[in-house]
């Protein structure tokens, strides 16, 4: 009797894990609200699409870490607290933009592959430290230069910034910019007005391959380049001898958007010069050397080459 006695008392005193005094509590709708946004800042940071939310294992870890919290669904995440985020985001970029002293305001146009116009107007202080102020669609409105000093009027108010903050303006280089700056020097003399160097290095490069010389190298380098960089076979062989050189170089496409580009297109054509010239001795003897097209062999030839190499002598300066 004494032993069970004994045993029965040892048992009472018997120490419980925490787990057994844990009972999940409800979580109110602020803490939960809070939660949604710290889970979509982490998906938006990480680039994660908004169907992770459905993810059976993502589910499966929420439930043993907080088993009263339930993810939201894929519509609340962007119907309600993207919509929370991008309010408190410009909430603090228009607390920002009122303090600044010195701010350097950028205008640029661009046409979409809708052709749809758009205008982006961006705030940069503090050396490094940058705001988007507004992305427009303005394929309604005529591009004038009044047109444009209205919109850019409009959107500094909407985000309360003094526009004695601003010390300068720097556009691309459109014909209508220019009117542009010299009404904004006039409306706003503190402002120094300036024209992007890298479109007027675009702007440059684009004149030069206008002309009539080096538009027919222009044209050549882009059907060898789209030639031999669509073709399986002689893209390997390419990317062979490329490897055995010392400095390995691939083929370059152009951007038309971004005309400076040509300048590496006709570098990489320069660099593979040898091996365009064997490519035309070689092609069409075997299975392993498939034949090259007529339009493409006539460019491959030494006084092409040289061509090329004048404009890479003309364009490189700029570019």
């Amino acid at each position: 009797n004494e032993d069970e006695e004994r045993s029965s008392t040892t048992r009472s005193f018997t120490q419980k894990s925490i787990v057994s005094f844990y009972a999940p509590s409800k979580i109110s709708d602020r803490e939960e609200f809070n939660m949604n946004l710290s889970f979509l800042r982490a998906m938006l940071s990480g680039g994660v699409a908004f169907n992770f939310v459905d993810n059976y294992y993502l589910q499966e870890w929420v439930k043993m870490m907080k088993p009263t919290y339930t993810l939201p669904s894929r519509t609340t995440l962007m119907d309600k607290h993207m919509l929370q985020l991008y309010i408190d985001a410009v909430k603090e970029r228009d607390r920002i933009l009122q303090e600044i002293k010195c701010g350097t305001l950028l205008i640029d146009g661009w046409t979409d592959s809708s052709r749809n116009s758009i205008y982006g107007i961006m705030a940069l202080y503090d050396h490094d430290c940058s705001e988007i102020l507004d992305v427009m669609e303005a394929s309604k409105e005529r591009h004038t230069s009044d047109n444009l000093l209205q919109m850019t009027v409009d959107v500094l108010d909407k985000c309360a910034i003094n526009t004695t903050s601003i010390k300068c303006l720097v556009t691309n280089s459109p014909t209508v910019m220019l009117k542009y700056r010299r009404i904004m020097k006039v409306n706003f003399p503190h402002m120094i007005t300036l024209a992007c160097a890298l479109h007027v290095a675009n702007t440059l490069c684009k004149d030069i391959c206008r002309i009539k010389d080096a538009r027919d190298v222009v044209k050549g380098n882009c059907t060898i380049v789209n030639f031999f960089t669509s073709s399986h076979s002689w893209f390997a062989h390419a990317s062979e001898w490329a490897s055995k050189q010392s400095n390995s170089y691939s083929f370059k496409t152009l951007c038309e958007s971004r005309w400076y580009s040509m300048s590496q297109v006709c570098m990489s054509i320069q660099y593979y010069e040898d091996f365009l010239l064997n490519a035309v001795n070689v092609q069409g003897g075997s299975e392993k050397y498939p034949g090259i097209k007529r339009d493409v062999l006539q460019y491959i030839n030494e006084r092409f080459f040289l061509r090329n190499k004048e404009l890479v002598m003309t364009i490189n300066p700029i570019a």
